[in-house]
């Protein structure tokens, strides 16, 4: 096509390799648990190319804005900045009610599955063949990470499950799909990974994927790309705070 041989479409191409190179450290590593980099880019070899993807909030929507490749319109459905918690599991069902015949996966965090992934239980009662990927950090990541990045690293307050006593809290959330009659497998392996999804995609009715992912820095982090959100940095970590006004221009 005509636009493929402008300067601009090659400035294009080169940001898009840049940010590549960028992301692949955290896709190809071997960690365990895995990063979410990791998953997301197996996800995507694993689904069919027309898959509608439904994109959760915390960080299975943060980072699919940034490093999930979408093939076409309306192929990722997602609450953009709006946060809503729990919108993954009922999306995913009207997404396959609406376009049978097209393959439908959602990523919905551990946090999103607690709040309604009752809802599992209408697509076993329907028989909706939905791949559900839930990756399981034991909390809300991505606040806990905005926490301990923008105020310091002994900062973290009321993100992380934890049972009375003090003890880390992961739900199964592979056990809560089971007793809703719904089909799933637990990954923990990230070099398994692809075979499980791969395997999840010709599943007859719907499935969870559990994958358990890296839930401290800087395995937890997101790659940040472009834009500012004015997360006020707080006076008492000095540089942190200059460099913040700098950046903020004001």
């Amino acid at each position: 096509p005509e636009y493929a041989a402008s300067d601009y479409f090659a400035e294009l191409v080169r940001l898009r390799e840049e940010w590549a190179d960028r992301l692949r450290p955290m896709q190809e590593a071997d960690h365990q648990p895995t990063t979410i980099s990791r998953l997301l880019a197996t996800a995507r070899r694993a689904l069919p190319r027309d898959t509608i993807i439904i994109t959760d909030s915390g960080y299975a929507a943060d980072q699919a804005f940034g490093e999930l490749p979408i093939y076409g319109p309306r192929k990722n459905i997602m609450p953009g900045g709006m946060c809503e918690m729990g919108f993954g599991v009922p999306t995913a069902i009207g997404a396959k009610l609406a376009q049978p015949d097209v393959p439908v996966a959602a990523i919905v965090g551990d946090g999103s599955i607690l709040q309604t992934g009752s809802e599992l239980a209408v697509a076993v009662m329907l028989q909706l063949p939905i791949v559900f990927i839930a990756p399981n950090n034991g909390g809300w990541g991505s606040v806990k990470d905005l926490q301990l990045l923008a105020h310091g690293r002994d900062r973290e307050l009321a993100t992380e499950f934890k049972r009375s006593g003090g003890e880390r809290y992961f739900a199964d959330l592979v056990g809560f799909a089971r007793a809703l009659g719904c089909a799933g497998e637990r990954a923990d392996d990230p070099a398994a990974l692809q075979d499980v999804l791969e395997r999840a995609v010709q599943t007859q009715g719907p499935i969870l994927i559990e994958v358990p992912v890296a839930d401290t820095l800087p395995w937890s982090e997101m790659q940040s790309s472009t834009g500012w959100w004015d997360v006020p940095i707080p006076a008492y970590l000095g540089e942190g705070r200059r460099t913040y006004e700098v950046k903020r221009g004001f």
